[in-house]
Order: structure tokens, then C-alpha cells, then sequence
């Protein structure tokens, strides 16, 4: 009988041999990890990895009620995969490596294979002036808004536009900090109409 050593302080993460039987030289028997020590690898399609620089914030959420945890990008892979979506539309997707910032608390019930919700920095601008996406409207010359006056009664702003987000935009130009918008105003909203709060 042989006695086996680990190299490491982990966990027995999976068995690929459960029951006695002759192996051969390099056969795999068990895979062991240290699950203080895990990254998180996380899916992006091409065009938002593309924006992605390495080094850049993370927060990682790992489920409803846990907190949120720290991390930073240690690797962007250089190959795209496909991957087939929910609505069964192909994606090409990219890895993203992320480690956390601190050790993983011990507390926390995460593992091999475990899923976490990502939030990635791609672009940090101070005083900046955020405008919701759901309130900017298409124009042949560009983007508008509709800000509610002191009268309550929609008036239409053009607007310069700098980077944009999946939800926020940054208004670079045509809108004050503190002005009201309306949110999702379609095709009904029009100049000088006057407006009710829902």
C-alpha cells in the first residue's frame, strides 16, 4: 500500500477513481483545490471585452443577500468562443479572469463552478452628468431628450452625448444637473405638451 501526499492545503474537489483497481503513470485519481484561493471567470461578448483594460475594478456579487465583493481584471484571453444564448442566438464570447482583491471570506459559500454577477469598471469619469438611457430619444441629427419644465410641460433638448453604458449615458453638452426627463417617451410625447407623473 502507498500513502498519497497532496501538495497543497485544500479540498478534494472531484474523484475521477472511487473504488481499488490499477492505474496507470499519470492517471488522474482526484482533483484538489484551495478554495480560499479562487478567481472568478466571467463570459463577455467580443465588443464589451474588446473595452475591457486589464487591472480594471470588478464587484462581484455571488447571490441575493451576500455581500459584494472586490476584485480587479488579472486577464483578458486573446480567443473568442461561441456560445449559443438563451434565445438561441450565437455569441461570441471572451474570459474574463478576475481575482478577487482580498482572500474569498471564509464565511462565504462559494466553490468550483459557482455562479456570480459581475460589474466591471471600463471607464471612470469624475463629475460626471449621467442622463438614463430610457430617456434619450433618436433625432436625424443626433440625440434629445424631453425636460419637464416648471410649468410641467415637456420640452425637447438636443443633446452631446460622451460615452455610453447599458444603462446611463454621459450628457456632455444640453442638459443641467438637477433637470427632471421623461423616461420612455415613445412617439406620444411632444413639444409643449403637458405632462402627468406616474
Amino acid at each position: 500500500m502507498w500513502t498519497l501526499r497532496s501538495p497543497i492545503a485544500g479540498r478534494v474537489i472531484a474523484v475521477h477513481r472511487d473504488s481499488a483497481g490499477p492505474v496507470g503513470a499519470g492517471q488522474a485519481l482526484m482533483e484538489l483545490g484551495d478554495t480560499t484561493r479562487l478567481e472568478a471567470i466571467v463570459d463577455l461578448l467580443s465588443g464589451d471585452a474588446a473595452r475591457v483594460p486589464p487591472g480594471a475594478a470588478v464587484t462581484l456579487q455571488a447571490g441575493s443577500g451576500l455581500p459584494a465583493l472586490p476584485g480587479r481584471v488579472t486577464r483578458v484571453e486573446p480567443v473568442a468562443f461561441t456560445k449559443v444564448s438563451a434565445l438561441g442566438i450565437e455569441e461570441q464570447r471572451v474570459n474574463v479572469h478576475v481575482e478577487p482583491a482580498a482572500p474569498w471570506p471564509g464565511q462565504l459559500p462559494l466553490g468550483e463552478g459557482y455562479r456570480v454577477e459581475a460589474r466591471i469598471v471600463t471607464l471612470a469619469q469624475a463629475d460626471a452628468l449621467l442622463v438614463p438611457n430610457a430617456a434619450l430619444v433618436r433625432t436625424p441629427t443626433g440625440w434629445q431628450v424631453f425636460v419637464v419644465d416648471g410649468d410641467g410641460r415637456a420640452r425637447a433638448r438636443a443633446l452631446t452625448l460622451g460615452p455610453r453604458g447599458t444603462e446611463q449615458a454621459v450628457a456632455t453638452d444640453g442638459l443641467r444637473a438637477g433637470e427632471r426627463v421623461v423616461l420612455y417617451p415613445g412617439n406620444g410625447v411632444r413639444e409643449g405638451q403637458r405632462l402627468r407623473e406616474r
